[in-house]
């Protein structure tokens, strides 16, 4: 049992002022980028509780809810046992009032932050208020390499479901119940605080000269590795060659490491490769290619692009149809509703199309889950409509009604309204429905998965089983051990894939594969591939055999693969059905290039150390031509209405299993409908 202090009822508030520090001001380079940036890798972890809020009751309700947001995460300490301990080696994380938790009152004047009963002042900004919460990252006293997570508030009421609050992706947030009012970075400008929308990133200081150093590095490596120079021409009318030389030119007018990054992530941007962005993660295979200092620099070239982008985050959700847009669901603002199914006409004046096109020229990344491109009617579409990047002003959508009628939208950042649909269930599932059909929802390519599905298709060892749905619908990807593992679980005979594959016949892949020899590539041969005009590459054919499993179901039924939004492994998957009588993919063409392939290159810039990684392999299994090496198709497309679509997306988990998969999914129905 925690020990309760003797002496109860300190002040519901403390106050801190803001000069007063007890420590030597540390470089806000070393401070931790974001709160996720802490929480996502640090395992040494010790949560601190409060002992000292007005009641025994309220420590309790406080420590009882944060033993349950932390469980199984590191120990938990009250205020005062941590204050008798050494804890340099561990992240804190705290909660409780600046007075009620006795290691916060301690520590809080070391942060340029005041909190009162009436405001929170964090550096040069003053918020107003009563029933504020305030979560931030800052530097374990002990020890400044570790960081300390607070999670406060200024009434104790309030610290119980802060975890609420959409926060991570900053230094600090301040909220109302849970609403944003402010989330932030510290910086340190000529001896005092102040509060910033852009961490100190702390980037290499670049001359112009060592600029063209890094870009002509860039581009050599972009012309030896990226297998799409002649596919994107074909498809897109991108002259890729063309695009690295204007590109280039652009360097006469950048004079900060920032515009640099950015002027490189554009360029990758517009490449419209897979698995080519800022970014790589850290691994042998690419040291040589990778330098070692570089790696400390990948969360903050991420981070700086992903905030240097970010507009006022006025991400309305939209179903994309058939060329238009549609809200995807009801949502609220200021008492009136807005229902489903209403037609984008304009954004600030502008055609939804020529929003998504500033978006694709912007450095926006096209992602599985932002852009995509739509290979029937040739352009790029989004199922959340920012009006651009950097934009914080508010946002006035013209919108149609399906008689024709004309509604006005106005959202801002602190205005956006309410916009909810059902959730879908993305957890692993494995269940009988309608008697003999097999479903499974496969969410991601997590191989730690194959144990849950192991277990779970015993249960169904010897039923009737006529159909099996496999459901990969917005699976990000992950590994491709994931869906052979779950195959060999179903089949009765073995299947055998037979890849072919193409890379680019340069020094650079020498040397990479030159470091793990595999048969593979020592047999491949070079060839020019006539539709993509006679480009020369090696071409890698071989075989992958899955095997069944001994506990497989061992069965010869059709095993139908729902498919829509998918990426990477998920879509690696989804095109391996062509290749078996057995397997069959069922739903809508892909946004994202798809197909076969291995992990992706990285490489690092000598000056600047960005890092970027690249996908070399060039899928030509099957292939007639350039659109076919992007496999984006699936073998049995559905043809829903908008009124079907509709329905789909706005049935969630609530809706008992056989009934959503029976009435409101068309992918489902189909399945019923095909042999």
């Amino acid at each position: 049992m925690k020990r309760l202090l003797a002496i109860i009822g300190f002040p519901l508030a403390l106050t801190i002022t803001v000069s007063c520090f007890s420590q030597t001001p540390q470089d806000t380079a070393d401070l931790p980028l974001s709160i996720d940036a802490c929480l996502g890798n640090n395992t040494n972890v010790v949560v601190i509780l409060p002992t000292g809020e007005s009641t025994k009751e309220a420590c309790e309700r406080i420590g009882k809810y944060a033993k349950a947001t932390f469980k199984n995460r590191g120990m938990f300490l009250d205020d005062t046992a941590a204050l008798k301990e050494d804890l340099s080696g561990y992240t804190i994380i705290t909660y409780g009032t600046p007075s009620g938790n006795l290691w916060v009152r301690r520590n809080l004047k070391t942060l340029p932050v005041a909190i009162t009963n009436d405001k929170i002042v964090v550096a040069d900004r003053e918020f107003k208020g009563t029933n504020l919460r305030f979560i931030t990252v800052w530097f374990n006293p002990a020890n400044p390499a570790k960081p300390w997570i607070m999670y406060t508030a200024q009434d104790e009421k309030d610290v119980v479901g802060i975890n609420g609050v959409f926060h991570g992706w900053a230094q600090f947030h301040v909220a109302r119940e849970t609403e944003l009012l402010r989330s932030g970075y510290y910086v340190r400008k000529d001896g005092a605080w102040e509060v910033s929308d852009v961490p100190d990133f702390g980037f290499p200081v670049l001359t112009r000269q060592q600029m063209y150093e890094d870009y002509d590095t860039f581009t050599n490596i972009v012309e030896q590795v990226f297998p799409l120079m002649e596919v994107n021409r074909q498809i897109y009318g991108l002259d890729i060659r063309k695009l690295l030389s204007d590109n280039r030119n652009q360097i006469a007018t950048i004079t900060q490491t920032e515009q640099f990054v950015e002027l490189i992530n554009r360029t990758i941007t517009v490449c419209r490769g897979s698995h080519f962005w800022i970014g790589c993660q850290r691994n042998n295979d690419y040291h040589g290619f990778v330098d070692a200092e570089a790696y400390k620099l990948v969360d903050r070239y991420q981070l700086y692009l992903s905030a240097a982008n970010k507009g006022n985050s006025i991400a309305i959700p939209l179903l994309y149809f058939k060329g238009n847009y549609y809200t995807l669901c009801d949502g609220v603002r200021e008492g009136i509703t807005y229902p489903t199914g209403l037609r984008v006409l304009t954004c600030d004046g502008k055609s939804p199309d020529a929003i998504v096109d500033v978006l694709a020229q912007s450095g926006v990344s096209p992602s599985w889950d932002s852009l995509s491109w739509d290979y029937d009617l040739n352009k790029y579409y989004t199922t959340h409509l920012n009006p651009s990047p950097r934009n914080n002003s508010p946002l006035v959508m013209q919108l149609a009604q399906a008689d024709g009628k004309l509604l006005t939208l106005k959202v801002s950042a602190d205005k956006k309204g309410s916009w909810r649909m059902p959730q879908p269930d993305r957890k692993p599932l494995v269940a009988l429905v309608n008697g003999n059909i097999l479903y499974i929802k496969l969410p991601s390519m997590d191989k730690t998965l194959i144990p849950f599905y192991r277990k779970e298709l015993l249960k169904y060892k010897g039923e009737p089983i006529h159909k099996v749905v496999v459901d990969i619908r917005n699976n990000g990807g992950g590994s491709d051990d994931t869906w052979s593992g779950l195959l060999s679980l179903l089949l009765k005979q073995k299947l055998v894939l037979t890849p072919k594959w193409a890379i680019k016949n340069s020094e650079i892949i020498h040397r990479y594969t030159a470091r793990y020899p595999s048969p593979y590539y020592e047999s491949a041969k070079v060839a020019k591939i006539a539709f993509l005009n006679n480009e020369e590459f090696k071409v890698i054919e071989f075989s992958r055999v899955i095997s069944p499993d001994p506990e497989s179901l061992n069965l010869t039924c059709r095993i139908f693969v729902l498919s829509e939004n998918v990426y990477s492994s998920a879509g690696g998957f989804m095109n391996v059905c062509k290749d078996s009588d057995q397997l069959v993919s069922v739903g809508l063409p892909n946004g994202q290039i798809l197909g076969q392939g291995s992990d992706p290159l990285a490489f690092s810039l000598p000056n600047s150390k960005i890092t970027f990684s690249i996908e070399a392999i060039l899928d030509l299994t099957d292939c007639r031509t350039a659109r076919d090496t992007h496999h984006t198709d699936v073998e049995v497309r559905i043809i829903p209405t908008l009124e079907q679509l509709l329905d789909y997306y706005n049935t969630g988990s609530d809706v008992p299993l056989e009934k959503r998969l029976n009435e409101h999914d068309p992918f489902f129905k189909k399945v019923l409908e095909t042999d």
